[in-house]
């Protein structure tokens, strides 16, 4: 507008010139400003603006130089001014709309890096039937759920489908020939951004995309306001008095316009929708939301979520389903190569290259599914192969933990109710303080509480992988622990079991060691983990089958007892604890005497079998009273 403009502040014209360059004047404030609004929002009318730019500098031209302004050339401008109030209404309801950071999650996954080369489950082959993603595109299903554990990847895998679906789409059924637009939202729980865990927040960001790409039935869609600016309205600089609603029933009610319009238009539309468990209000109104979307003519919705109860009694029966920690391990391996296998390449220094090749090896293996944890350390590790740091420098990056995944996990625990926080506490601690993975039956146990923990009279042997308590034991930890503590699958784990059928409880150091400050506050002053690792490992040989394999000396319940052994050490020698060591001893003695007669028909032994731990002697456990020398507990022959 620059030449138009010059021309209006160099003008020296008499008083009617004057007013009718007022007049252009006011229509090129307003024309730029329409040009800013339709830049911020991305919307394309470069050669509508500029034909109207056009006409307004010849109606200026002809006034300035004291000529009539030709009839033609007059209705060509006001024509031109009504095809800008349409421009201009569109714009004014995109722009209540948009909020500031509607587009800033999208522009924050562009900076991560994303593995496309190896989604090759996105192709899906005869045996990942289930989460073949374009094969669900095809068919008639309405929704796919992508679940994972806290950091897993799963927005970054998101953001990879909504970049790239019109491409997957393209050859299925339900795209052919039609048109396939595309909209995404990006729930955000932490930050300064309110409405990127709001419904509304989702609603606005989804109208806002859509009608971004369709202007052209923001008329069907928002009739009233379209009519509120009639002929006799001012045009270009619009009027007082309209407003879009931004309830969140009104908008949805728009959503709804705006599917049926598209439907007739016979357009289609890919909906996704990250992050479900970090809206807000409770996970129930979200999934009673995203059945609304499922319900809409032409419409296909993609989801992700963490592993909450809420979501798995909803999605976890589907079909269309996607668990990134099953299949992300190719992912993980390729991004791990392919950022530091350079540095295994040096000609001079072979001790380099195995210490780079052992740190991959060691990424790779201790990831579990973890992409953020992932991404973090070989950030760092990256940094310390440039610095030239040493091998124990570099081992000790790779322990210590990022400073981000500290914000990251704090966020993640401050999510706890506060009717879980002590129990929370209690087996985070546990999992931190164990002298091994503790199996998923000892926790059962912990949570079971004193009914469990306190009892040595009764033999209860459970079948543990029956009635349900290892499922049970799953939600129990999702509630309490946010992701942190969890049981693996159990086809995954099985080889890993510290008790045959038993599968271990998954939790590598680095997610609780920093949680220490927190947790600390949330346990009740008398707590002692030592005390409840010894009591949830009497627990679980109390109530655990006992067969000859088991019982053998290198068997599942020699590594209970190794456990036992190594808390009970600890609390044995400590003065205040030397009671409740007793105490916990004496149970454990009880508990085995008492299964050894059920099975074997005499009484437990004591082995002196080379442990460093100083237990009770010989004479303890066949009734005497003072016990000295190292021994260790198992079930006789």
């Amino acid at each position: 507008m620059d030449p138009l403009q010059n021309m209006l502040e160099n003008s020296n014209g008499g008083p009617q010139i004057t007013v009718s360059l007022a007049f252009v004047s006011k229509l090129v404030d307003q024309v730029a400003k329409m040009e800013q609004r339709f830049q911020v929002m991305k919307l394309s009318h470069s050669a509508e603006i500029e034909s109207i730019k056009q006409d307004m500098m010849t109606l200026a031209q002809k006034w300035l130089m004291g000529m009539d302004v030709n009839q033609q050339v007059m209705l060509r401008a006001a024509a031109k001014e009504g095809l800008g109030r349409d421009f201009n209404v569109q714009a004014g309801i995109l722009g209540q709309l948009r909020f500031e950071a509607i587009d800033h999650r999208i522009h924050e996954l562009d900076k991560r890096p994303s593995p496309a080369k190896s989604y090759l489950w996105l192709e899906g082959t005869a045996d990942q039937t289930p989460v073949n993603f374009e094969a669900w595109l095809g068919s008639s299903e309405k929704l796919y759920w992508i679940s994972g554990m806290p950091g897993s990847g799963k927005s970054t895998l998101m953001k990879y489908l909504y970049s790239n679906v019109g491409d997957m789409s393209r050859s299925t059924d339900w795209v052919q020939q039609r048109q396939l637009l595309a909209a995404a939202y990006f729930f955000r729980e932490v930050g300064e951004h309110a409405l990127l865990k709001t419904r509304e927040g989702l609603l606005r960001t989804l109208l806002f995309q859509i009608l971004r790409q369709r202007q052209d039935i923001i008329n069907e869609v928002y009739p009233e306001i379209w009519a509120f600016f009639d002929d006799g309205m001012p045009s270009l600089w619009g009027a007082p008095g309209w407003e879009v609603s931004l309830h969140a029933h009104h908008l949805l009610e728009k959503l709804q316009a705006v599917c049926r319009s598209l439907a007739d238009r016979d357009c289609c539309l890919f909906l996704l929708i990250d992050g479900l468990d970090e809206y807000e209000g409770e996970s129930a109104d979200m999934i009673q939301l995203i059945n609304v979307l499922t319900e809409l003519p032409n419409v296909k919705v993609c989801v992700a979520s963490r592993l909450e109860n809420a979501f798995l009694d909803t999605y976890a029966r589907m079909a269309n389903k996607f668990s990134m920690e099953r299949y992300n391990k190719p992912d993980i391996e390729e991004y791990v190569r392919g950022r530091l296998e350079r540095y295994t390449r040096s000609e001079t220094d072979e001790d380099r290259n195995t210490v780079a090749a052992h740190l991959i090896e060691e990424v790779v293996s201790s990831a579990n599914g973890f992409f953020l944890w992932v991404r973090l350390v070989v950030e760092s590790l990256e940094e310390g192969f440039t610095n030239r740091d040493t091998s124990f420098h570099l081992q000790r990056r790779l322990n210590q933990l990022p400073k981000e995944l500290e914000q990251y996990y704090d966020h993640m625990l401050s999510k706890v109710s506060e009717h879980h926080r002590l129990s929370a506490a209690s087996l985070l601690l546990v999992a931190y303080h164990a002298h091994d993975v503790l199996s998923w039956p000892a926790y059962w146990c912990i949570t079971e509480g004193a009914a469990q923990l306190d009892v040595t009279a009764d033999i209860e042997e459970i079948e543990w992988l029956r009635n349900g308590r290892r499922s049970l034991l799953a939600r129990r930890l999702r509630a309490r622990c946010r992701g942190l503590l969890i049981i693996p699958d159990l086809a995954q784990s099985q080889s890993q079991d510290s008790l045959q059928g038993t599968p271990g409880v998954y939790c590598p150091e680095q997610k609780v060691n920093f949680l220490h400050r927190t947790l600390n506050a949330w346990k009740p002053d008398d707590f002692d983990a030592d005390v409840l690792i010894c009591k949830a490992i009497r627990a679980q040989i109390r109530t655990s089958p006992v067969d000859t394999t088991s019982s053998a000396g290198d068997g599942p319940m020699d590594s209970l007892l190794d456990i036992f052994d190594f808390h009970w050490d600890k609390l044995e020698q400590q003065p205040s604890q030397n009671a409740t060591a007793k105490d916990l001893f004496h149970g454990l003695v009880q508990i085995l005497s008492t299964k050894a007669k059920l099975k074997n028909h005499h009484t437990p032994r004591v082995s002196d079998l080379a442990k460093t731990t100083t237990s009770p002697s010989t004479q303890a456990i066949n009734g005497d009273t003072e016990p000295e020398g190292p021994t260790k507990l198992i079930l006789g022959d």
